[in-house]
């Protein structure tokens, strides 16, 4: 991965000179910090920026999925305490664009699979095992504090 970047980046060097003094040029060492070698893109770094650009619901809703691992769209809204479909829909949406800013595919974090039964659509969230590990991994999400924990 990192050679295929290098070359690119050198390729596009050659073909646009005045490109490389360009300040919006992503340095090849913040990518490989972002690609390891492996192609997986969780490490401890990016990780916690991930989580750190969430909000309250979606750290909810992704806690949820990274401990049942499947969850239904109407166990997510409840969660959430939400209870219409477009309130959630925008809570989840910005799951995904948080992992974009970041240049994680969404997938990388969860997936959406629909149901049908009996002409009734169900969505069934879940996590995606490598962020599933990872997450484990970290220890989160951190179980709540006991009443005894709070005060030490």
């Amino acid at each position: 991965m990192l050679k295929m970047l290098k070359k690119q980046e050198d390729d596009e060097k050659m073909q646009h000179p005045a490109a490389n003094s360009d300040a919006r040029t992503v340095p090849l060492t913040v990518l490989a910090d972002i690609f390891a070698e492996d192609s997986d893109v969780w490490t401890p770094k990016i990780f916690t920026a991930f989580l750190n650009q969430l909000g309250a619901d979606q750290l909810t809703i992704l806690s949820l999925l990274v401990t049942k691992r499947r969850v239904t769209y109407e166990d997510l809204g409840a969660a959430v305490k939400v209870d219409n479909n477009q309130a959630l829909a925008g809570i989840i949406s910005g799951i995904s664009k948080q992992a974009a800013a970041l240049s994680i595919n969404p997938r990388a974090v969860f997936g959406i699979e629909n149901h049908r039964r009996a002409g009734e659509l169900t969505k069934v969230y879940f996590v995606d095992d490598r962020f599933r590990e990872f997450a484990e991994a970290m220890k989160w999400p951190h179980p709540p504090k006991t009443p005894r924990e709070k005060h030490l």
